[in-house]
């Protein structure tokens, strides 16, 4: 089992990276699933 983990500081990281991983709420929900791989 191999495990990835990304973090960003929303204090410190700059607006152009956290607009990148950025996502609209409805689909907070399906963050989760869409980072498993294929």
């Amino acid at each position: 089992m191999e495990l990835i983990v990304i973090g960003l500081n929303h204090k410190t990281a700059p607006i152009q990276i956290r607009e990148r991983l950025a996502f609209p709420q409805e689909k907070i929900g399906e963050a989760p699933l869409s980072a498993r791989p294929p």
